[in-house]
């Protein structure tokens, strides 16, 4: 792509992430830019090489029309490429964010459902063996996860599952070892 490499999409991506510069439109960016060269930059979020883009082109002007109308071809061209670049880091921050919420465990619903299965047992609805294996599972769960919340507070949380007797200190240190602590 025109005006694309390794260092302008890790100055772009920073860009993005600092100053919060959201999705664009590469035929919209392509258009400004036709109609005033840099326009199409400054719609990306790229102020400085909007201004540039748009002095360069009117020095081009000023030497001859050709070199003013090649410019802002490029400037176009250049322009449209931003906003896909713009948009492609966007779709990886998307990946990376879909990924850290199927990775990351809710402590409210590891407890809810370790309360469920416990009554369900207490209730003679299943055995203590089919709790055990549910309850290992639950607990298997967090493995290579994170939680929702501070370590100290989750484990806290789980005092009373402790207190009830639904954990137990190897059921505590198999949690601990899976959240790091």
């Amino acid at each position: 792509m025109i005006g694309v490499n390794e260092k302008v999409i890790r100055n772009i991506r920073d860009k993005v992430q600092k100053e919060h510069i959201g999705r664009k439109e590469p035929v919209l960016a392509l258009a400004l830019s036709l109609c005033i060269p840099g326009a199409g930059q400054i719609y990306c979020g790229l102020l400085n090489e909007g201004v540039g883009h748009l002095i360069i082109a009117i020095i081009g002007y000023a030497i001859l029309v050709v070199p003013g109308v090649g410019f802002a071809l490029f400037s176009a061209i250049h322009a449209r490429n931003m906003a896909i670049v713009i948009n492609n880091i966007h779709d990886e921050f998307d990946v990376i964010e879909e990924s850290d919420k199927r990775s990351t465990i809710k402590s409210n619903l590891f407890i809810l459902e370790l309360q469920k299965q416990y009554k369900l047992f207490q209730n003679e609805m299943i055995s203590i063996d089919e709790f055990t294996s549910k309850k290992v599972e639950i607990i298997e769960s967090l493995a290579g996860k994170k939680i929702d919340c501070d370590k100290i507070d989750f484990l806290s949380s789980l005092i009373p599952l402790k207190e009830q007797q639904i954990l137990d200190k190897a059921d505590i240190d198999k949690i601990k070892g899976h959240i790091g602590n």
